[in-house]
């Protein structure tokens, strides 16, 4: 405890000197020794990353927000503003990067944004769905999966176009797929269908 108060001092006093990748580290360090990062810390954390966003590559910004995820951070009345500010500049660099992520970039994403609970924009969808119509052959069983339960989860109405492209994706790698995977993409197609019903059909 002496240690990791002392830890978090230095860091309050350092953190203009922490880039994209050390920035990264330190997430990873907290999820590795499964300590909640504390609320300050966060704060600090948040700014300093939002200083140094155009720096930051689709891998930097999808890894940031996966151990966000895994936190399951839910911000407090103080931090919420903050938040929100950071979950803009994040969905706008997304956005701008969009177009040529990997089908794992793009799906766990969008996965880390449906277990935060937080809806992104109508704009960052159609970006998010023309890459993925774009990147297609990138996307294997498991991304598809997560992809689709993640849109599921966040109740976005889906073109047909985007239906059709994923069944016909799913259809090229379903039988590569493992059970979990096949388990995810049926239960978020179920929703789906419940959601959009004969717009999706059988």
């Amino acid at each position: 405890d002496v240690f990791f108060k002392a830890w978090l001092e230095q860091f309050e006093t350092k953190k203009a000197e922490f880039r994209i990748a050390s920035l990264k580290t330190v997430l990873q360090s907290f999820f590795a020794l499964k300590v909640y990062p504390p609320e300050t810390f966060l704060k600090s954390w948040i700014r300093s990353f939002a200083k140094r966003i155009d720096e930051t590559t689709i891998r930097d910004l999808t890894t940031c927000m996966c151990y966000l995820a895994m936190f399951q951070v839910k911000p407090s009345i103080r931090l919420y503003e903050q938040w929100s500010q950071f979950v803009s500049i994040w969905s706008t660099r997304f956005r701008s990067l969009a177009s040529t992520a990997p089908g794992d970039q793009l799906a766990n994403a969008l996965w880390a944004l449906a277990k935060l609970r937080i809806r992104p924009s109508d704009d960052f969808i159609t970006e998010w769905t023309n890459a993925f119509e774009s990147n297609l052959s990138s996307f294997d069983s498991s991304t598809l999966a997560i992809g689709l339960w993640s849109m599921a989860r966040l109740n976005f109405d889906l073109s047909d176009e985007f239906l059709d492209a994923w069944k016909q994706a799913w259809m090229r790698e379903k039988d590569f797929s493992s059970s979990d995977s096949l388990s995810l993409a049926k239960s978020a197609w179920k929703r789906i269908q419940k959601r959009q019903g004969a717009l999706v059909g059988a």
